[in-house]
């Protein structure tokens, strides 16, 4: 697919591959699971996101600070985050506490850097990395979100003057968020409890 004289690989997340993926996910390892599924349910790029820290979280929970993503601090965003997503990042910073206490990551590692380097699973196929951004966008537009919000929440540059005008609230934001995870979680065959996490299969005992 070329867009603006570049070529963009076509990342095919058919209904199957996916359900197959949600399946496979819930069996890794408690923190490279839930990078993979913060990594499908915010779009996020890899570096923004495994140099997620805790201290990026606000008060409340649904919101991560983004400092310094492609683009450097001029790019800097707040990230509204669904409940779901929302019980994912409260989960790992408890257990985080408990296996790493003193890492400030919000998916620490033994690596030298202290955070998750490697994102690739074979488990997970070609699903993984910048590949989660692509099938993220298109489910999210797939679950109603219009292109404007969408932008916003990939914090892509604004391509017009009339994006440049635009300033949505992170409430409103929130809201295709929340569409957005319910969408990608009953693609990938999966149920959450609010309050809860990690979720399940669905239909499962």
């Amino acid at each position: 697919m070329d867009y603006h004289g570049q070529k963009r690989r076509k990342v095919d997340a058919n209904p199957d591959k996916l359900k197959a993926w949600g399946k496979a996910v819930l069996d890794l390892a408690p923190i490279r699971r839930d990078m993979h599924l913060f990594f499908l349910m915010t779009g996020m790029r890899r570096t923004a996101g495994i140099t997620s820290m805790r201290e990026h979280v606000n008060e409340a929970g649904d919101v991560l600070h983004v400092p310094k993503p492609k683009g450097g601090t001029a790019r800097k965003f707040d990230l509204p985050l669904s409940l779901p997503l929302k019980d994912l990042v409260a989960h790992r910073n408890e257990e985080n506490q408990m296996l790493y206490r003193k890492a400030p990551w919000l998916f620490p590692s033994n690596s030298r850097e202290g955070h998750v380097a490697e994102v690739q699973q074979p488990e997970l196929g070609d699903l993984t990395g910048h590949a989660l951004r692509h099938t993220y966008a298109t489910l999210a537009l797939e679950a109603g979100v219009p292109i404007a919000e969408l932008k916003f929440l990939l914090n892509h540059a604004a391509d017009s003057v009339t994006m440049g005008y635009l300033h949505p609230s992170l409430d409103h934001l929130r809201n295709h968020q929340e569409k957005t995870s319910a969408y990608v979680l009953d693609k990938l065959g999966l149920t959450h409890v609010p309050g809860t996490w990690p979720p399940t299969l669905s239909g499962a005992v």
